[in-house]
């Protein structure tokens, strides 16, 4: 539940950015938006990697995180391939990406907490 409501936290300002640039029909904002945020968080990585003098910073990391950070490249893949395959469908007045990412991320956000509430 902590990392979901540290993502929330982080993420309102991109949330807000991106709700107004659509709002605006400002789509490239928001593409851009959303994607560089990525692009920061991989750089935050190699900035911690080097300033970590004993080890290396992702041999630290726990399970959780691996899938956490997997469960993301799974998701911007999707995105990624939505792009490059263009408008096909709409589903619930979203895209077919959109909606595939939707149903990923809750899984994703469930699977966690059912296999901690069973151990």
């Amino acid at each position: 539940m902590g990392a979901i409501f540290l993502a929330v936290a982080t993420s309102l300002p991109e949330v807000s950015t991106t709700v107004e640039a659509v709002r605006r029909r400002r789509y490239r904002l928001a593409f851009s938006n959303i994607f560089s945020t990525n692009l920061i968080d991989i750089g935050i990585l190699f900035v911690a990697d080097l300033l970590l003098v004993d080890a290396v910073a992702l041999e630290e990391v726990g399970d959780f995180s691996v899938f956490a950070a997997s469960l993301g490249i799974i998701l911007t893949g999707i995105y990624v391939a939505g792009i490059l395959q263009g408008k096909k469908g709409v589903v619930f007045r979203m895209g077919l990406d959109s909606a595939l990412v939707f149903v990923v991320y809750m899984v994703g956000a469930v699977r966690p907490l059912r296999s901690s509430v069973i151990r």
